[in-house]
């Protein structure tokens, strides 16, 4: 009885029809993938498709499937090989496609010409917490989504029982608006707005608030400020900047 059900499971894993029913799911996860992969970015269709487990496991019965394939040939002839030879290397692209999934490190490295280094890049953003003036803190890897998500997940603090931290909403790409609106008793500011031929830049600048009194705009330096700055001529200086402030010119 026990041969009888290990020959049916061994057919069923060396047939033909499943097979092509395999080949019909992935063909169409690849499609789907390539879809969201030029919607939303090659991370999306890693995580929707390539690195899901229903994935994997697909992938794990076709080279099930494979392998039973040329096990049910036994005893192997020398019109065998051809067939044999192919099935062979399905099933090394299948395990090259599973070492790179579980043991792969994603990252890039920047490097000039006749440059040596031997440190990479990885995608994965760190989150760090210290609790002020004092030496404990925890550092925990971030794993980042290509979709936006809100709600309220625990974030792990190993070191630190006394503390509870939540994640309660991630961006993918976002933008941080900063407002300036008029206050009773605030800091004098201005709008500032530098444009050529190539590009537009505006900024808001706070009278005697460090990091908001100055911007860097590209062709200038502009400081808000009750004292003047350091004025210097570079070498190669081809022109002056003029602010235009109620009908008057400053250079």
């Amino acid at each position: 009885m026990l041969k009888n059900i290990f020959r049916h499971t061994f057919d069923f894993f060396a047939s033909l029809k499943l097979a092509v029913f395999l080949l019909i799911v992935l063909a169409v996860s690849l499609a789907a993938g390539t879809i969201i992969e030029s919607l939303h970015g090659a991370p999306a269709a890693q995580q929707v498709i390539y690195h899901h487990p229903w994935f994997n496991f697909f992938l794990g019965v076709l080279a099930i499937n494979v392998a039973t394939a040329a096990l049910d040939r036994i005893p192997w002839q020398q019109r065998h090989i051809g067939f044999l030879l192919t099935h062979a290397g399905i099933l090394m692209i299948l395990l090259g496609s599973w070492m790179t999934h579980r043991f792969a490190i994603d990252g890039h490295m920047s490097l000039t010409e006749r440059e040596k280094d031997s440190k990479i890049t990885i995608g994965q953003p760190l989150l760090q917490i210290i609790v002020p003036g004092t030496d404990q803190g925890v550092i925990t890897p971030f794993k980042t989504t290509p979709f936006q998500w809100e709600g309220k997940r625990p974030i792990p603090l190993p070191g630190l029982p006394e503390l509870r931290a939540y994640l309660t909403a991630y961006y993918p790409n976002a933008e941080p608006v900063e407002r300036v609106v008029p206050k009773h008793g605030g800091s004098p500011a201005i709008r500032l707005e530098l444009f050529n031929q190539t590009m537009t830049n505006d900024a808001w600048l706070l009278l005697g608030i460090q990091d908001h009194d100055l911007v860097n705009m590209g062709p200038a330096i502009i400081r808000f400020s009750a004292t003047p700055m350091e004025q210097t001529k570079p070498q190669d200086f081809k022109g002056i900047l003029i602010l235009k402030f109620n009908d008057q010119e400053i250079q």
